[in-house]
Parts: structure tokens; C-alpha cells; sequence
């Protein structure tokens, strides 16, 4: 996973144990935006050779300048770029996240228009780059910074990243079903907490979530007692 601060609060604990017969390699880069995240991409794609790659970046770019100057494809194609460049160094699946709502409705309007762009690009792409819509994550998510997501926004844009990545893994070890099976249990009950998260946050009012207090802990577990039922 390449991307920036977002990326930081994730629980690389939990995010692992979800995951289906295969391990994460975070690299984060606070502050970043798209056009430097490329610089540090490189590198690592050249060392890890990663079969899968999660890109999360953009926030840093949605700011009151860029959406003043309309930088909506400049910004959408560095982006791109970083995709097509993780294709042509040998990853099978790249998934390009979409950036985070903010509290200004002027840069949320601004990322729309630039996740519309990357989403269309991913629908017409025959080369394995997908979209994460985050469509489930609403400004009621986003902390008192304007930027940054509560506790349980991250759970669920974790939760996204999980899914998309087992549904990956599940179609290359399909030939051991009963493997399939057991792993897939795990992190459908994580996602299950993700989603009971999410309804409780949207039954707030004004789209406001009052439940920051969720340890770590606390979800992990919650998610050892689903599986064990």
C-alpha cells in the first residue's frame, strides 16, 4: 500500500490477520501528494515486487488553490501515472483508492470530479487497474482537522481495502476451496464489524459519528468472538 497520512492509522494488525493468504507492506508518506508519491514508488516496487498495490493518495493535492485553477485532470493523471508505471514494473492488480470527502464543500465537490476521472479510466482499463470508490465513507467520518478520518472511518476504508484484496487472492486460490472457505470466514466477520460501525455512525445526526471511543482492542476482540460462534 502507497500512500499518505490515511494509511497511518490503519491497524496493520488486524488489516493482516483479514487478509487471505497473503501480507501487507505499508508505505506511508505524510504530507505527500501525488505528484511526489511517484519518486517513492519506484524504489520499493523495484525491491518488494508486489503482486498487488493499493494506492491512496490525493488528499494533499484537494486543496483551495488546486480547485481554484479547476486542477482536476492534471492531478487525476499523476495519479494515473503511478498505476500504469506499477503495471509496467510487473504488478498483476493495481487498485486506485478514491480521495477521502472533506468537511469544505467547495474541495469536495473538486474531489468528486477528479475520483469521477479515475473511476472512469478503471471502468474502460482492460489491465487489471480497479477503482475503491470509498463511497461508504461521508464527511460524518471525517475528523475535526477537515482531513484526517475518526477511528471508525479508517476501520472502514481498511475494511474496503480487505475486500478488494481477498476477492483477488480468493480467485488465484480457487483450486483449494476448503482454503478458500476458512480464510474468507475471517474477513467477512471483520467487514461485518466494519459495516455495524457504519450503521451506527449514519444513524447520528447530521451525518456526525459520536462513537470515537472503539479501541483496538476492543475490535479485535469483538471480531475473535464472531469467529468463534
Amino acid at each position: 500500500m502507497f500512500g499518505d497520512s490515511h494509511l497511518s492509522r490503519i491497524n496493520r494488525r488486524l488489516f493482516d490477520k483479514s487478509l487471505v493468504n497473503c501480507k501487507s507492506l505499508l508505505k506511508c508518506f505524510n504530507g505527500g501528494n501525488s505528484e511526489q508519491l511517484e519518486y517513492y514508488v519506484i524504489p520499493t516496487l523495484n525491491r518488494e515486487k508486489p503482486d498487488i498495490v493499493i494506492i491512496h493518495i490525493g488528499s494533499n493535492n484537494a486543496n483551495i488553490a488546486n480547485a481554484e485553477n479547476n486542477n482536476v485532470d492534471e492531478i487525476a493523471q499523476n495519479i494515473l501515472r503511478i498505476a500504469k508505471y506499477c503495471k509496467d514494473s510487473g504488478v498483476n492488480h493495481v487498485f486506485i483508492s478514491g480521495i477521502l470527502p472533506k468537511h469544505n464543500l467547495v474541495l469536495t465537490k473538486f474531489i468528486r470530479k477528479v475520483n469521477d476521472i479515475l473511476k472512469e479510466f478503471c471502468l474502460s482499463n482492460l489491465d487489471n487497474i480497479h477503482f475503491i470508490s470509498n463511497g461508504n465513507i461521508n464527511n460524518g467520518f471525517v475528523s475535526g482537522d477537515g482531513v484526517h478520518l475518526i477511528k471508525d472511518g479508517t476501520h472502514i476504508l481498511a475494511s474496503n481495502f480487505v475486500n478488494c484484496v481477498n476477492n483477488i487472492t480468493h480467485y488465484w486460490l480457487n483450486s483449494d476451496q476448503e482454503s478458500i472457505k476458512d480464510t474468507s470466514e475471517t474477513s467477512v466477520e471483520y467487514i461485518e464489524i466494519i459495516s455495524d460501525l457504519k450503521e451506527s455512525c449514519e444513524m447520528k445526526k447530521n451525518s456526525s459519528c459520536e462513537n470515537k471511543d472503539n479501541t483496538i482492542d476492543e475490535l479485535d476482540k469483538l471480531r475473535k468472538q464472531n469467529i468463534n460462534r
